[in-house]
């Protein structure tokens, strides 16, 4: 393992390397996919499915479609904040039924590297 001159480990810099964390969170009814910054713990960019404007639009849609729609809007709110990378983290929840909610963290992770957001 390498180390520093103020010796830390080269692995205490990687969370620096990679500061925008993308994070999924779905249920049955709604689902939310922001981005936070590592190192400040702010909020950069959020969609969630409950929002007033998206509300009227999801209803009819179906689990890929709201993937979609939730990655496209996400990726025009982080350029817009001029983040182009970031990195994925699922919660805890997710990891639990991945096999029922996979089709949807799918389609909003292609739908933001479609719309130019980059997975590091």
């Amino acid at each position: 393992m390498s180390y520093n001159m103020l010796g830390q480990s080269a692995g205490h810099w990687a969370k620096y390397m990679k500061p925008y964390i993308l994070r999924l969170r779905f249920n049955k009814s709604d689902g939310l996919a922001h981005v936070t910054h590592r190192v400040t713990g702010r909020l950069v960019a959020g969609v969630n499915t409950t929002e007033t404007d998206l509300r009227s639009d999801m209803v009819n849609l179906q689990d890929v479609q709201k993937g979609m729609k939730m990655g496209q809007i996400l990726a025009e709110r982080l350029k817009l904040k001029e983040v182009n990378q970031v990195s994925l983290e699922l919660e805890d929840e997710l990891k639990k039924n991945k096999q029922k909610f996979e089709p949807l963290i799918r389609a909003t992770i292609y739908s933001l590297t479609k719309n130019g957001i980059q997975f590091v």
